[in-house]
């Protein structure tokens, strides 16, 4: 996968950031944090402030201590009021993070062993609440919570956040990955995590409408794919790879649209019909690839 743009993810431990020196050291996306369980996080409204005046593309992201649904709505409900009065500036997902500390918190202070299928169901509660108000959510993870806690089935419509600080490349379908936490950024002092975004999220969330940005009436760049495109190349790059297949589970998950053109080879089957299968054939003659 190629990376699309360049980024970091902050929180109370990077304290005062200069984000003009940031934004000059090649940074090109800010992932702030903006709550933690229940509180909002001190340095929120400093930092995602200070990122959106250097001219830098945000997004913020949710510590989750939720144990069941109801705890995980809650969270949701206070994150999504802490970050509305920006919606319209933050063009980057917005994220749950729910991880080995989330399930060590519940086991700690209520004697509560979090299973998979709970933590599957309070990843899609928070994440589908933030998703009703037509925003675009992202799922932070690593390998090997995303393979012990998550249901891949039931959250495959959501986008990841990969933390993979040893790799230099991911080794699953991934939108962003976290690949340091010791990164060096001039303008911050100490560690900070360094990320890799592979799709362009800015365009995508504007094109959409999603985060407070008003959808445009017509495409700024339409698509004009050659005639001789293969069926389930959906970004008219020639080829048909996983992000094509991503592409259309985007679509059939409504977060976003396809032209006229992109339709047409989207239908890889040729059933006169868009949906599961499409992509679950097109997976199938990828890996045969």
């Amino acid at each position: 996968m190629t990376a699309q743009l360049k980024g970091i993810d902050v929180s109370s431990f990077q304290g005062n950031i200069d984000w003009i020196k940031v934004k000059s050291s090649g940074i090109q996306f800010a992932i702030i944090a903006a709550c933690s369980g229940n509180s909002v996080i001190s340095t929120f409204r400093k930092h995602i402030e200070g990122a959106i005046k250097a001219g830098l593309h945000v997004g913020c992201y949710h510590f989750s201590y939720a144990i069941d649904a109801d705890t995980a709505k809650g969270e949701a409900e206070l994150f999504y009021n802490t970050i509305k009065p920006y919606l319209g500036k933050i063009d980057m997902p917005l994220c749950l993070d729910y991880e080995d500390d989330s399930v060590a918190y519940a086991k700690r202070k209520y004697g509560k062993t979090i299973t998979k299928a709970q933590a599957t169901e309070i990843a899609k509660v928070w994440l589908s609440h933030i998703e009703s108000k037509k925003c675009y959510v992202m799922n932070y993870t690593n390998l090997n919570f995303y393979n012990n806690y998550f249901d891949k089935n039931k959250l495959s419509k959501y986008d990841i956040w990969y933390a993979a600080p040893d790799r230099s490349e991911p080794n699953i379908q991934c939108g962003i990955m976290q690949y340091s936490w010791t990164g060096c950024i001039n303008g911050i002092i100490g560690d900070v995590d360094l990320n890799y975004a592979y799709y362009d999220y800015p365009t995508i969330i504007k094109n959409a409408g999603l985060n407070g940005y008003q959808k445009p009436t017509a495409p700024s760049e339409p698509i004009k794919p050659p005639v001789s495109l293969p069926l389930g190349d959906i970004d008219g790059d020639g080829k048909l790879t996983i992000k094509d297949t991503s592409l259309l589970q985007k679509y059939l998950a409504g977060i976003i649209e396809l032209t006229p053109e992109q339709l047409k080879r989207a239908d890889f089957n040729q059933d006169g019909k868009i949906n599961v299968k499409d992509v679950t054939d097109m997976q199938k003659y990828i890996a045969k690839i």
